[in-house]
This record gives structure tokens, sequence and C-alpha cells, in this order.
């Protein structure tokens, strides 16, 4: 006779509570029977204290046995561990000193990108020859071992980063802005455009002892910036591959200058709508306008003074003039009391071009030719932010696209977005005009 066997008989009686030693006694006295001596469904007579006393000692003991079990295999494993690890660190002495110096080549062991291109191209051949160095790096450097042209070879580090140096030189404009890297496809900015002067956001007041203090609040927007893909597709016929070095000065500087260019003309002229927002489609830029009676393409001293004093001054500040060169004559012949406004550099220092009413000047092509609106641009490319991808340029090559023709394509692709960090011009306090870090001038037709 067993607790389990008087729980079953309990339960053929109707008992559907718990097994719980207070449990079964609440229900016996509820039903007007013994819990001291109750009878089985045999007849005998049984203490149902006793009975649950048995039950714990027996599930004690069973306890007991099975932690001095698992505290045996512990201990065993242990044992092992420890013998494992006393034999790893000797074999990892053995060996410490080896190093492979093919892995500090970060180009791959080619001498140059034309050789790599030329190793692809043979190992994607008919009967071409794998070249081992497109196979020892990481499983990352080619497609599938032995079937490349499944995947494509990746272009190897070193020539992938001479493309992005070239994309984000020290002269490039968007190196001039306010650059932000992240690994994901879209980042969610905050920014507060209320000004000390206007009535929204925070705000101070004067107030009198013990008078209560008006509330204030920030106001915040909240701008989702999402990325956008700019590439290149390269083809590469075999009489190309067949010189190394014109591949690899071509591609290399070719690639990385047109990514350069488009990237920096959307960042003056894109319409937000799957590339940058520009700033001349920006809602913050402000269009200066003509004077009276100024003649169709001309840019005039008053031209330049009145957008200089459309600039948001701020601490920190560094607006630069950008310029087509079609306007460079009209700088030259400018002069406000005899003094000249443009300067331009006798040497090449920080402002390559000179300066305009102090502030250095660009001369680019971005900028529309002499007359159009966007022929001078002022801007502090501070207040503008550009969004990149952590990983850079993703560079690939296949033999498929052109298979029948005997052409390569290498493909290079990265992805950016770009917009001013204000959404709308900064109404003055004591000045009808407003103010903002994009100033251009309006058209002179």
């Amino acid at each position: 006779m067993n607790w389990e066997t008087i729980i079953e008989h309990l339960r053929g009686n109707g008992y559907d509570g718990d097994e719980t030693l207070e449990s079964v006694k609440g229900y016996l006295n509820e039903e007007g029977l013994d819990a001291t001596n109750i009878e089985d469904k045999d007849g005998n007579a049984v203490s149902i204290d006793e009975l649950y006393s048995s039950r714990t000692r027996a599930k004690m003991n069973v306890s007991g046995t099975q932690l001095s079990k698992e505290n045996a295999e512990l201990r065993e494993r242990l044992e092992q561990k420890e013998t494992e690890e006393s034999l790893g660190a000797t074999k990892r002495a053995q060996i410490t000193h080896v190093h492979d110096r093919s892995e500090d080549d970060r180009q791959g062991g080619f001498k140059g990108l034309g050789e790599f291109v030329k190793s692809v191209h043979s190992a994607c051949s008919r009967g071409g020859r794998i070249d081992d160095r497109l196979n020892k790096a990481s499983l990352s450097s080619y497609g599938n071992e032995g079937i490349g042209a499944d995947g494509g070879y990746l272009v190897p580090e070193e020539y992938v980063e001479r493309i992005y140096a070239n994309v984000f030189a020290d002269d490039a404009i968007i190196s001039m802005t306010d650059q932000v890297t992240t690994a994901k496809n879209s980042v969610t900015f905050v920014s507060d455009e209320t000004t000390p002067w206007g009535s929204s956001g925070i705000q101070v007041y004067w107030t009198e002892e013990a008078t209560a203090i008006t509330q204030s609040k920030p106001q915040l927007k909240y701008n989702t910036m999402r990325l956008h893909k700019v590439a290149a597709l390269v083809p590469a016929t075999e009489e190309l591959l067949d010189d190394g070095a014109l591949v690899d000065s071509f591609i290399a500087n070719k690639v990385g200058e047109q990514l350069s260019y488009n990237i920096d003309d959307t960042l003056f002229s894109g319409t937000g709508a799957g590339q940058p927002l520009g700033i001349l489609n920006a809602g913050c830029t402000i269009s200066q306008a003509k004077e009276g009676g100024q003649s169709a393409d001309t840019v005039v001293a008053a031209n330049i003074l009145n957008m200089y004093s459309r600039m948001l001054h701020r601490p920190g500040a560094n607006p630069v003039w950008f310029v087509n060169h079609d306007v460079l004559p009209q700088l030259m012949n400018m002069s406000l009391n005899n003094n000249p406004l443009y300067l331009p550099s006798m040497q090449m220092a920080d402002t390559p071009y000179g300066t305009l009413l102090g502030r250095p000047l660009v001369i680019t092509q971005h900028c529309n030719t002499l007359g159009d609106l966007g022929d001078v641009i002022f801007a502090d490319m501070s207040q503008y932010v550009t969004l990149s991808k952590a990983s850079g340029i993703n560079a690939a090559r296949s033999m498929h696209l052109w298979f029948d023709q005997e052409v390569d394509a290498l493909r290079f692709s990265t992805r950016i977005a770009g917009q001013p960090w204000m959404g709308s011009a900064v109404d003055s306090d004591n000045s009808a005009a407003d103010v903002s870090p994009f100033v251009t001038l309006a058209e002179r037709a």
C-alpha cells in the first residue's frame, strides 16, 4: 500500500483535487471520513500521514541517488575538459610563431586589378585554369569553389578601397557634408528647427516672485531617410583583359570618377525620388531675386551682397561659394568702393580658387551655366547630411551577362541618401528677410 494507491482509490470515488497532504485531508473531512485511519480499496486501515511520509522519504532517497549520479558525471566531464584544454594549450604553444603572410595582402596576391580580372576570366572559361589565389582566401572571395562563375568573384579589397577613396576624396563635395554611416537601410533623425526668437518650442519668460512659470515643451520633427543605390556596370572585352595595366587604371579610376561626380551632382540637383534631395530642390533653400533692370546672364555685386546677407550665420558655420566656370569673368570685374569682392588665390592652399567676400570659392561643373538658377550657390555644407552604407562600395564580376559576346561585366554599387538638415528657411527676428544655410541666385534670363 502506498500514497499513489490511495490517490487512485480516492479519484475512483470522485476526488479531483491536488495530491498534497492538505488537499487530501480537506477532501476526507468534507466527505466525513477519518483522515487518520481510512480504508483502502482492499479494506485495510491506513494512516494518511504515514503514507505521505513514506512517499516523501522514498522521493528523497531517489533524489539523493540521482544527485550523486549527476555529481559523478559532472566531475568526469570537468576532468575530461581539463585534459582537453591542457592538450590544446600545448598544441597552440607549438604553432603560435607561424603566420601566413598572404593574409596581410589586401590585393589577394594579385599585382593589379587587371591581373585579377584575367585570372577570373581564365577560371570562368571552358577548360580554363583556376588560379589558386582566387580560392585560397576566405569563402567570401568567390561564389562556389570550382564554379566561380555561378556567383562571380569579388574584387579584392585593395581595389574596392581605391574606388571608395575616389568617391569620398577630400576634394569631393560629399566630403564637406555631415556624413553618417549606417549598417541599416534607413535611419530616422530627430531635429529641432525652432529659434530662440520664435513662438514655438521651449520658451523662457520673465516672471515675478512667487508667480507660476508659463510652461513650454520641445517641438521635435522626425524624419526618416532611406538609402538609394547608385551603381556602375562595366563591360570588359577579351582584348581589354589582355592588357592588365589598362584594366587596372581604367576600371579603378573611371568607376570612382563616375560615382564621385554623379553623387556630388545629385547633392546639388537631386530630386529626392530614388536619390538624394539636392540643394536646388530643397524646401529650406532661399532663391535670391535678381536686381531690378539687371541684364540677362550677368552677376553683379548686389547679387553677391544680398546672397551673403541671407546666409544663416551661426557659430561654427563655414559657408562656401560654388560657381560655374562661366561665372568667373563676372567675378573678376566685380568691386565695391574700388575694392574687389573676388580675390584669386596665388597659391594652392585651403582656397585653391580664391575667396569671394572672404569665403572660399569652388569652381565646379555641378553648378548651372551663367544666368540660370544654380550658377551661383552659397552653402554651408555641414548643414547637409549624407547617409552612406557602412560596407562602402560593393564590387563583383560575372561572365554570364554577355557570355555570347565574350564580354565580362564588372559591377560596382553603393547606397547613399542625403538632404539638408532643415526643412524650411528660418524667419528672422528683426528682419523681414528669412535666412538659410543654402542660398541660390534666381534666374536672370
